[in-house]
């Protein structure tokens, strides 16, 4: 439901544009310098903000999800403004979680809050320590686990539940095949 009020906290997407608007806010001079503006000008192969502007404007900028890893990417190298966007990103996601907990009565009880998606795989641990931190204060006994799989693998297995297909050890097996091979393990510990 929240994707539909607030496109800002959809994945790799919102990282992407977050990232766009903080290269030109520093070129106006409303934001800091920040490494993120070489980072996005030389991921389009352009020289310039203004051609980076220019492109945006006509509507033709492809891909601003792929953006998301330069934000971690920055911030890893230690850019307050990419350090900024992966807190307030994390702070939405902690509003939203919280919420919801509250809203199921569960803000008290041992749960597993899975992190789920691409933002997740980041370079940079500051996006999972903010939503660390802002849950643990909200629910104490909360767990956060990073998932095995991209969600596209749980949507296989609710389906084949759906089914009724049994899943055996073969379909397991085949599940971990597939995905590793195409590259849906997100958490090889897991």
């Amino acid at each position: 439901y929240h994707y539909y009020q607030e496109p800002d906290l959809q994945g790799g997407g919102a990282l992407g544009t977050r990232a766009l608007i903080a290269v030109f806010r520093s070129f106006t001079g409303r934001e800091l310098e920040t490494l993120l503006t070489p980072l996005v000008l030389a991921h389009y192969g352009l020289n310039t903000v203004d051609d980076l502007c220019r492109r945006y404007y006509a509507g033709r900028l492809e891909r601003v999800s792929d953006l998301a890893p330069l934000v971690f990417r920055a911030a890893s190298s230690g850019d307050s403004v990419a350090e900024n966007i992966l807190r307030s990103f994390g702070e939405g996601y902690v509003e939203l979680a919280v919420a919801t907990m509250r809203r199921l009565g569960i803000l008290d009880l041992e749960i597993e809050v899975v992190l789920s998606g691409s933002v997740f795989k980041g370079e940079s641990p500051l996006l999972i320590h903010t939503i660390e931190r802002g849950i643990l204060a909200a629910a104490p006994r909360a767990r956060l686990v990073n998932a095995r799989y991209e969600p596209l693998v749980g949507a296989v297995i609710l389906g084949l539940e759906a089914l009724g297909v049994p899943l055996s050890e073969t379909i397991h097996a085949h599940l971990e095949d597939s995905a590793r091979s195409w590259e849906l393990i997100r958490n090889v510990d897991g």
